[in-house]
């Protein structure tokens, strides 16, 4: 399994859009594009040994366990002739991921650190009043992080069972999520066009890789369907699993002009550019609220250790 870094798909892919576009081979480019330090280096000789042996680049990169999302933009590219384009939108939809990762970590940062800090407000009074070990300062922050761990081993294991697929479908979340399923399916049905697929093909493709298993498995049987002649257009297929109005509206306009690979690409631009917005107010609403935790907690902490060694002791002068 190929384990490389959001920036190391956008240095590997960028170089070998760059390299194809030059002129050069594909087992050139490639052997130039894996170098040391693209992060893609350790697979280079099997893939470029998969590809001498006269196989597609998909199935190369299927054999190292490249992401399935890839895989299916690199097909296309190759059906169509238009592998460099393909590693462009490879290399945009992880720069995108980046951006997006960084939003919600930048501001994810300062309220954990503040609730660790106010985490470790409650040992002062016992250290100061009553003489406790040190240690018991990092009790409070220890329990914050083992619950921080407990929610991440949850979230791995959610998505291994696809608990975090139905999770991702309620309501509420579902504003959040679909948009970036709409954006995955859009890229992979434009990829699919451009590569000259029926479209039961491109959504066969679009169901392994829309970034729900969930709505994967409504894709399957939408194209399934499509193939069958039961569902007539891609259209009625994209609506019978609630495909966003305004953008079903791109692809009933699109049938009629017959302009879809535009209009699919304007789909996964705008549903990638309101994922990315509606994840980020998520992120403010989240933190103001975890800000506002932490400067109660921390509120109440003061108050109640000024209270221990400043009220109490008064009082008990005074009696």
């Amino acid at each position: 399994m190929v384990s490389t870094t959001w920036h190391n798909k956008v240095h590997f892919y960028g170089q070998l859009r760059s390299i194809l576009r030059g002129g050069l081979a594909l087992d050139q480019s490639l052997q130039l594009a894996a170098g040391k330090g693209s992060g893609y280096a350790p697979f280079r000789d099997r893939i470029y040994q998969h590809v001498e042996s006269g196989n597609p680049l998909h199935s190369a990169l299927e054999a190292i366990g490249e992401t399935p999302l890839v895989c299916a933009l690199i097909k296309a590219g190759e059906r169509s002739g238009r592998l460099p384009d393909m590693c462009q939108e490879i290399e945009t939809f992880y720069q995108h991921a980046i951006n997006v990762r960084r939003i919600i970590i930048g501001r994810s940062i300062y309220p954990i650190l503040l609730i660790h800090v106010a985490m470790i407000i409650p040992g002062l009074v016992p250290v100061i009043t009553q003489g406790a070990p040190i240690y018991s300062l990092f009790i409070g922050p220890l329990m914050l992080w083992l619950v921080v761990l407990g929610i991440v081993l949850f979230f791995k294991f959610s998505q291994k069972t696809g608990f975090a697929a139905r999770m991702a479908l309620l309501p509420g979340i579902r504003a959040i999520s679909q948009q970036l399923v709409t954006s995955n399916t859009a890229l992979i049905l434009k990829a699919g066009s451009s590569a000259g697929m029926l479209y039961h093909e491109s959504l066969e493709m679009a169901a392994e890789c829309c970034g729900n298993s969930v709505l994967g498995a409504e894709l399957q049987q939408q194209a399934r369907a499509l193939m069958e002649g039961t569902v007539p257009n891609l259209s009625t297929a994209l609506g019978n699993i609630h495909y966003p109005s305004d953008m079903l509206n791109i692809v009933r306009n699109a049938e009629q002009t017959g302009t879809m690979e535009e209009g699919l690409g304007q789909i996964a631009f705008l549903s990638r550019e309101r994922f990315q917005e509606r994840a980020t107010w998520t992120a403010r609403i989240v933190t103001g609220t975890l800000i506002f935790i932490a400067m109660l907690f921390a509120a109440y902490t003061i108050i109640s250790m000024f209270f221990t060694v400043y009220i109490v002791p008064l009082r008990e002068l005074t009696q």
